[in-house]
């Protein structure tokens, strides 16, 4: 089997991401035999640029709703010919081929053998997970166990990775409707109702907390990174965003199952205020790489 396509989602108005992006351009051209990303219009030109000149597909669509983005990245993907699909954000990526590059090429391994899963839910190691700020951890750990007491077994579905075969980008490029970060318990909840058994999860010590990577002139203005974080993270207004995440996770998953579910009755459906959330709309996210 040919190797793996990449797909990812990109926000970087500022262009952080564009000298490390340069530094693992060689690398991810051998990792991957292909690569898909759907940037934001806002997202800093001189990014954009490189990556198509390392022969990237890059889309600028004006919908910047991560969800969207997310499934019109795989699909692109699979619409290109791809086999496997190893989604990633974008700014996750760079920072996993930074502190453990020999364990991001045993996943696009396990992606490459032939393959007695559909999708791989690519989560944290314990290690990892303990490396983001509180207020991550706390909610997560809400969403993880919702996710989990549905899934049958323990599960970390918050890191922003997954490995799909073409036929599992499929069913989620068909059924996924969700606009928000919370894809990342949709899409795995999607092709375990439509494919029972055939999602598999592995823990990974490279999705541990990227961000930081990206703010080393702040976080030296703040006096440390202990300091950036509670100037950034510890805000009633991140607390919020962040318990939203998990209340649109869940509610992700509810709602597939009822939709979707072959194997198990219909799981109740929300009322139309968990439906709404806080608004006619769930409310997104900023995208990753904005300090979140």
């Amino acid at each position: 089997m040919k190797r793996p396509a990449f797909a990812a989602t990109l926000h970087d108005p500022e262009g952080r991401m564009v000298a490390p992006a340069r530094a693992a351009e060689a690398t991810l051209r051998r990792l991957y035999c292909s690569a898909h990303v759907v940037a934001t219009p806002q997202t800093d030109g001189r990014l954009i640029a490189l990556l198509r000149e390392a022969d990237a597909a890059v889309s600028t669509g004006a919908d910047s709703r991560i969800g969207v983005g997310r499934r019109q990245a795989i699909l692109d993907a699979v619409q290109a010919g791809a086999d496997t699909v190893h989604y990633c954000d974008f700014d996750r990526l760079l920072h996993w081929l930074r502190v453990a590059p020999a364990e991001l090429h045993a996943v696009l391994d396990q992606l490459t053998a032939p393959c007695t899963f559909d999708y791989l839910i690519l989560g944290r190691t314990a290690a990892a997970f303990a490396t983001h700020p509180r207020v991550q951890q706390a909610t997560e750990t809400v969403t993880n166990h919702a996710f989990s007491a549905w899934f049958g077994q323990p599960a970390d579905v918050g890191a922003g990775s997954c490995g799909a075969t073409a036929h599992g980008a499929a069913l989620i490029a068909q059924h996924s409707d969700e606009p928000t970060n919370a894809t990342d318990a949709e899409w795995p909840a999607i092709v375990q109702c439509l494919a029972p058994g055939r999602v598999r999860y592995r823990a990974t010590e490279g999705l541990s907390f990227e961000t930081a990577d990206y703010y080393r002139a702040e976080i030296a203005q703040a006096g440390g990174e202990a300091q950036w974080r509670k100037q950034v993270y510890e805000r009633p207004e991140m607390w919020l965003q962040r318990l939203e995440l998990s209340h649109n996770s869940v509610r992700a998953v509810l709602a597939v199952a009822q939709r979707l579910s072959r194997t198990s009755p219909p799981a109740p459906a929300p009322s139309r205020s968990d439906r709404e959330g806080s608004g006619p709309n769930p409310r997104p996210l900023p995208w990753p790489g904005r300090g979140v």
